[in-house]
């Protein structure tokens, strides 16, 4: 039972701490299988000495392959914000939780988002220094050191090959950033519609559109301004300096990020108390 929409500090720590001590178990679960799959992945793509594999990539390719992980991982966390929506007992004790919507929304984000961040952080360290100490014992002959997860550089200058412009830099730190906080936002929207199977569901929409789009782009490119379609081109004005273009990406991703955060609130809200607006 909600008894209004403000935002109190102390009803809030309470829902945070319902939420942690119910769960416990499956967050502890989640963490150990998460530190698991990462020491698996570190110690064997170290004893895989090919070409390509973690042993040859070098600490900016382990970056960039912890990135990749962090990003698939994410959302799958964030589906699981209001998994307990999708059984009647579910709904019932969370609209008879004695805190707003608002306290129970970013109880939620403290749990799936910013927690699993966190606990990606620390396992991603436990692992990698699990990796360097069993390889050490084995006496392997390449042993790399312990991996640093300050991805600003790598992010800005090695993986999206950007000039070396403080100001491009900047951009496509911020756009890389804007980006994973509207990966949130839309995994949060579809947590809330679709509580069971919800990272399924939300990624096969994400995948339709983004087809649906990139067809419009090529049509858009090829009949109305008759010039041959290259996504490589695209790249390379992202490559070759186009900061209004950067600039334009993280305008559209702000916009982006804050209605699906309006509308994921929104419609957790009609939830939690049957209302005849939006709004």
């Amino acid at each position: 039972m909600t008894i209004n929409q403000t935002f109190n500090y102390h009803r809030f720590k309470l829902t945070l701490k319902k939420e942690v001590v119910e769960n416990y178990r499956n967050l502890g679960i989640m963490t150990l299988a998460l530190y698991g799959c990462l020491s698996l992945l570190f110690i064997f793509g170290n004893l895989i000495d090919n070409p390509g594999t973690l042993a040859e990539m070098g600490d900016d390719g382990r970056k960039a392959v912890i990135f990749m992980i962090y990003s698939v991982g994410l959302p799958i966390s964030t589906s699981l914000m209001f998994s307990g929506l999708k059984d009647k007992a579910g709904r019932i004790g969370f609209i008879m939780t004695p805190s707003s919507t608002l306290e129970k929304y970013m109880a939620n984000i403290a749990v799936y988002v910013i927690g699993f961040s966190i606990a990606f952080v620390v396992c991603v360290y436990l692992a990698d220094a699990t990796r360097w100490a069993v390889l050490s014992l084995m006496r392997f002959h390449y042993v790399p050191g312990l991996v640093s997860l300050n991805m600003a550089p790598s992010i800005s200058a090695n993986f999206y090959n950007m000039p070396p412009t403080q100001w491009q830099s900047a951009l496509m730190c911020a756009l890389f950033v804007v980006n994973g906080l509207c990966n949130v936002a839309v995994f949060a929207c579809g947590a809330v519609l679709w509580p069971r199977l919800s990272c399924i569901k939300t990624f096969a929409v994400i995948y339709a559109v983004s087809v649906v789009m990139s067809i419009l782009v090529m049509v858009y490119t090829v009949i109305l301004t008759n010039a041959d379609f290259s996504w490589f081109a695209f790249a390379d004005s992202l490559n070759n300096g186009a900061t209004w273009l950067l600039s334009a990406l993280l305008a559209i991703s702000i916009i982006v990020t804050v209605v699906f955060f309006w509308l994921s609130y929104h419609m957790l809200r009609r939830k939690d108390v049957v209302k005849t607006s939006w709004v």
